[in-house]
């Protein structure tokens, strides 16, 4: 089933209008659960350095220290897992497939977490392999001239282009399709986006343009002070820049953070469009059917 760029945004465009309300809400409740767990860390942390001091010379620097390294890896691994339940909460409640209360969001964002961290790890072992292979074939080629090292590194770019887009919705299987083994993620999500790579590329690149143009937005109010300071690291005599006021720091606060959450909530209403419109459950594909 083929679908189009105008297709998915309208339906984009939909979901936030209609669920803007409980995708902020799981927003706010994941930052509340970082805050705590960034707290829960700080306090082990700091009980801890506590317990060392208390205990003198019982304890070895090398057994602190590696109880130290082994509470950071814990801590990255819990927050990489609260990272993949907001992901796949914000995808379940933004899927046009369904209509999930916030509690059924939210279980279903932590059922998906595990899933969603053994992919991580997948795409982490695929991406270290392959980047060892491109390594070695760019310095086979360098020895050929920089401009064939150039076409090497345009056809790394565009092939990790391509796998993006081939692969970005398996969050969304996972997350709404309830897909728990990640190599059949995969598998689903690259055969869910045979034929489609180009529209998907062309909404993907259409919302990084939008998030772009917001941010320079944003930061439009500063531009003078930055070409101010470009000035003076070249000619040191020339008039140093007007530090921005409290108004306009505050103004940069709150556009950050509006910012930051209107992209967030659309970045996952696009996904989920993007799988809906892909997925044989979608509504168009069954018209595609019956046609």
């Amino acid at each position: 089933m083929t679908t189009s760029v105008g297709q998915i945004y309208g339906q984009t465009l939909e979901i936030v209008k209609g669920r803007f309300g409980p995708l902020l809400g799981l927003l706010a409740t994941f930052f509340a659960i970082n805050i705590a767990l960034i707290i829960v860390f700080a306090m082990v942390i700091g009980v801890s350095a506590f317990a060392g001091m208390g205990a003198g010379m019982q304890a070895s620097p090398e057994t602190i220290g590696a109880g130290a390294i082994l509470g950071v890896i814990l801590f990255y691994i819990l927050y990489i897992l609260v990272y993949c339940a907001q992901s796949a909460s914000m995808t379940a409640m933004a899927s046009p497939l369904q209509r999930l209360t916030f509690s059924e969001a939210l279980s279903a964002g932590m059922r998906s977490a595990l899933p969603m961290l053994g992919l991580i790890v997948i795409l982490m072992i695929a991406y270290l392999v392959v980047a060892l292979v491109v390594g070695l074939v760019v310095g086979i080629l360098s020895m050929a001239g920089s401009v064939v090292v150039f076409i090497a590194m345009l056809a790394v770019s565009i092939g990790a282009v391509y796998l993006v887009c081939r692969l970005s919705t398996v969050n969304a299987v996972i997350a709404v399709e309830g897909v728990g083994n990640p190599l059949t993620a995969l598998s689903r999500g690259w055969n869910m986006t045979r034929g489609n790579v180009l529209t998907i590329f062309l909404s993907l690149l259409s919302f990084g343009v939008i998030a772009v143009v917001l941010l320079l937005l944003l930061v439009a109010p500063f531009f003078s002070v930055f070409t101010a300071a470009s000035a003076m690291s070249v000619d040191p005599s020339a008039a140093p820049p007007e530090m921005p006021g409290i108004g306009s720091l505050l103004f940069l606060g709150i556009g950050a953070l509006v910012v930051g959450i209107v992209l967030s909530i659309s970045g996952s209403a696009l996904m989920s469009t993007i799988h809906a419109e892909l997925s044989d459950a979608s509504p168009r594909a069954a018209e595609d059917v019956f046609a």
